[in-house]
């Protein structure tokens, strides 16, 4: 079965980036998988891990490109016999329904983002794998889909790529951060429309008004709202370390104690089972695929959503008891581990394949 993914920007950071890259590293053994990008960081990751990534890079995304995208697309499928397009991104939805219409190619689409808008345009594919339950409900209500064209198959976690290559207590070392300090960790797009990256600094700033403990804010990626945010953290003197997007970003989270996610939308939420995997304590927005994975005061801590004073708040519990911590990371493992690891997904992507490829047949 040749099977050919399809998204835009492969990034080190991208939760979407990471499950292909999961999907395509656990069944290259019983598929011939391709991956087709436009761009972005995390190129070279693929690449190392033997992945067949085809890159066409556009200097800008419009009709004309479009048609380029669309013609060289249609080649492939057409040179190496694709069986499955899977695209990961509504724009390549659209495409891959066209190419269908002149080709036996099967299409599925995973919609792993809370998208608005060109109704006409977007998810076409024969079957759609929403990545929540929260994005199926927003399919079902605000795009119509009938609901017996959508599965929901969670994002998930290999175990097996967890590798730590630095010791923590060197990269502590190497980054400045005194062995008391409490790290809070932000790992992925510096974004205030969906992530609320403002939010955060704003909760930081309230916490840096009291000295009673010593913390630092990590944060790392990259995003559309870097600018302000440096500007942020210049213009209040704030203690905040941000890195580029990590390859090796299991390292980091190693030295992280609280990670916090205080999204405005969050279809999923990779970071909160990345974190459980490495036992650590999550704080994030009650919203969306967030309440899927995070139990409150359980597994981990859930805010209203653009709440300042409530997520300072239980930063500042978090920060305080150490023992909580431990104990939510550590129910959030076992969450993790029993729900979202690869061993317990990657079945149903090869169930969804294998039925479309009977079905087609």
């Amino acid at each position: 079965m040749k099977i050919l993914h399809l998204y835009p920007d492969i990034n080190l950071t991208c939760g979407i980036s990471k499950s292909i890259y999961s999907i395509v590293t656990n069944t290259n053994e019983i598929y011939q998988n391709y991956v087709f990008c436009l761009g972005g960081d995390g190129i070279d990751k693929y690449r190392k891990a033997k992945i067949n990534i085809l890159v066409f890079p556009v200097n800008k995304r419009g009709l004309f490109q479009s048609f380029k995208i669309f013609f060289k697309l249609f080649y492939l499928v057409s040179k190496q016999n694709i069986d499955i397009i899977h695209s990961h991104h509504r724009y390549f939805d659209f495409l891959a329904f066209i190419i269908s219409k002149f080709t036996s190619v099967i299409t599925i689409t995973s919609v792993r983002s809370k998208v608005y808008g060109r109704k006409l345009f977007s998810y076409k594919a024969q079957i759609l794998i929403a990545c929540s339950n929260a994005i199926k409900e927003h399919l079902i209500e605000y795009f119509k889909i009938d609901q017996r064209k959508i599965k929901v198959i969670y994002n998930f976690v290999d175990p097996k790529r967890v590798m730590i290559n630095t010791k923590k207590s060197d990269l502590k070392k190497e980054l400045g951060i005194d062995d008391r300090t409490t790290v809070i960790g932000f790992i992925g797009r510096f974004s205030i429309r969906e992530k609320g990256i403002d939010i955060l600094l704003e909760s930081f700033k309230d916490l840096n008004k009291e000295n009673a403990y010593s913390f630092v804010l990590l944060l790392i990626g990259d995003g559309e709202d870097k600018t302000y945010m440096n500007n942020f953290i210049s213009t209040n003197n704030l203690k905040v370390l941000v890195l580029s997007p990590k390859e090796n970003i299991f390292d980091y989270y190693n030295i992280i104690d609280i990670v916090v996610l205080p999204s405005r939308v969050e279809p999923f939420g990779n970071v909160a089972i990345e974190a459980g995997l490495m036992k650590k304590a999550f704080i994030g927005s009650d919203i969306d695929g967030l309440r899927e994975i995070i139990d409150n005061s359980i597994n981990g801590i859930l805010v209203d959503k653009e709440n300042i004073g409530s997520l300072t708040e239980k930063l500042r519990i978090l920060i305080e008891e150490s023992e909580l911590r431990i104990r939510l990371g550590e129910e959030l493992y076992h969450k993790v581990a029993n729900n979202f690891t690869s061993e317990k997904i990657i079945p149903l992507f090869k169930q969804t394949y294998q039925q479309l490829m009977n079905e087609n047949r």
